[in-house]
């Protein structure tokens, strides 16, 4: 008799999703061909097991014994492309869509704008407090200059 796809992961059929992920990684570091170049064929049951059993839907029909995995190869991809088939988009979505991205590309222009006057004031502003600052060491060089020559 085969091997089921929880045996071979090594977990119960109550596991979750993140539990299979985890015995899947650790069964990986053993088998994968790069570390062991005998547990390749073990790998590659290891990868089948865990690309069932970590798709909730597939996992589900596997359960239930409906399919066995020659047909879960070719109803996986149908699974995804009945997926995708679910994110159709409306007419009105469509124009909301232009609306909105219209809106934010006016909303990052503005704000392109402002930040780029804000860089120039803050330039002016460090430019004025460089030339304060100046200001005020020459008085102060000056004054201390004329009490030493003073005090001589």
């Amino acid at each position: 008799m085969a091997e089921s796809y929880y045996d071979i992961l090594g977990v119960p059929v109550s596991a979750s999703i993140e539990e299979i992920k985890i015995a899947f990684r650790k069964l990986a570091l053993i088998y994968h061909p790069d570390k062991n170049p005998e547990g390749e064929q073990m790998f590659v049951k290891i990868l089948e097991a865990y690309e069932i059993l970590s798709d909730p839907i597939l996992k589900e029909r596997y359960d239930k014994g409906i399919l066995k995995y020659s047909e879960l190869k070719t109803s996986k991809f149908y699974t995804k492309k009945q997926r995708q088939n679910k994110w159709d988009v409306t007419e009105e979505d469509v124009i909301k869509r232009q609306y909105y991205k219209k809106y934010y590309e006016k909303l990052k222009k503005e704000y392109e704008k402002e930040k780029q006057q804000y860089s120039e004031e803050l330039k002016k502003y460090s430019e004025w407090r460089y030339w304060l600052t100046a200001f005020i060491l020459c008085t102060i060089l000056f004054v201390l200059t004329i009490l030493f020559y003073n005090k001589k």
